[in-house]
């Protein structure tokens, strides 16, 4: 029985080396479930892409368009051209992919949006690729995930996925005859598009201290001061409401730093005049420690109190980092 549901659908195909000589199974399964699909490029039926998971996924190389699925012989041509091989499983990579893909072409509101991840094990990163997944689903892009192989990456895997009791698991013994297509159409039948949120969503008072990394590795360039600036214009700053503080930081907290203001100009001048430390090192924790800090001496009673860290990469004292972040 086809599904009636018409959706966007991204498949993401593991093409790591570990699959191995069970390749040609792995597409074959996938062809399969194609006849379950009304495919077209009709606003009734179902769009697929197919997107290629191994060490790094490009476009346009590693995908192909849901524009390019015109039928069933479209999409499996494509399925059946994935070259395997791949040194690395690197499944974040993929999301960022997947999801760039529905960013673009798929605009339709009433057609619901799914990921269909197929690999058969963990993720080269794993905490990007909960990032990415979590990226993935704050846009209402379903998230499906289908272990092959018989190994065990269930725990990472139930992360990722929209919904972690439908994670399934199969030993390519079985896998030809497998159907995930029910799933699938389930997903896309409980799928509901996106609400609309509010010009000013952000009716409440708040404290909000940005942690910001200005070692001497830091990739903030003006254009990311500049786009610093722009989410700070778009918050509603006043004194019952939301206010700012910032403390830069490299391989130690800078000596000059900015108390909570309600003044969108004030801030927004104190992030435009940081430049890089001199001295590498990354001290996240000693940075933490000071916004907590400002928190709590200055933050007022009744306010959420926030924090958003603004870095390129890993602090010099990651257990401290940890710690510090916890308390």
């Amino acid at each position: 029985r086809v599904c009636p549901i018409p959706m966007d659908l991204v498949m993401v195909v593991d093409c790591s080396a570990s699959i191995g000589q069970d390749f040609p199974i792995l597409k074959m399964f996938l062809s399969n479930q194609l006849a379950k699909f009304d495919i077209g490029l009709g606003a009734t039926q179902t769009r697929v892409s197919v997107v290629r998971l191994g060490d790094k996924t490009i476009l346009p190389q590693h995908a192909t368009l849901l524009s390019q699925s015109r039928d069933i012989a479209a999409v499996s041509t494509a399925i059946w051209a994935l070259q395997g091989g791949a040194q690395t499983t690197n499944i974040a990579s993929a999301i960022e992919v997947a999801t760039q893909l529905l960013d673009k072409e798929s605009t339709d509101p009433n057609k619901a949006k799914v990921i269909f991840i197929v690999t058969d094990s963990q993720s080269l990163n794993p905490f990007e690729t909960y990032y990415r997944s979590i990226l993935a689903k704050e846009k209402n892009y379903y998230v499906f995930v289908l272990v092959v192989g018989g190994v065990n990456p269930l725990p990472e895997m139930q992360r990722i996925a929209s919904e972690a009791n439908k994670v399934q698991s199969k030993t390519f013994d079985v896998l030809v005859n497998t159907d995930v297509t029910g799933e699938i159409c389930q997903a896309a039948t409980s799928w509901s598009s996106v609400v609309v949120v509010p010009d000013d969503p952000c009716n409440l008072s708040m404290d909000l201290v940005l942690i910001m990394d200005f070692s001497a590795s830091s990739t903030l360039d003006p254009l990311g001061k500049v786009k610093l600036n722009n989410f700070i214009m778009n918050l509603p700053l006043a004194p019952i409401k939301v206010k700012v503080g910032v403390i830069p930081f490299g391989n130690k907290v800078n000596d000059l730093i900015l108390e909570l203001s309600s003044d969108a100009t004030t801030v927004t001048n104190f992030i435009l005049a940081q430049t890089l430390f001199k001295d590498s090192g990354t001290e996240t924790a000693a940075a933490l420690e000071a916004g907590l800090t400002m928190l709590l001496n200055r933050g007022r009673m009744n306010a959420v109190k926030a924090m958003i860290v603004v870095t390129d990469g890993a602090s010099t004292n990651h257990a401290s980092t940890v710690q510090m972040s916890q308390e």
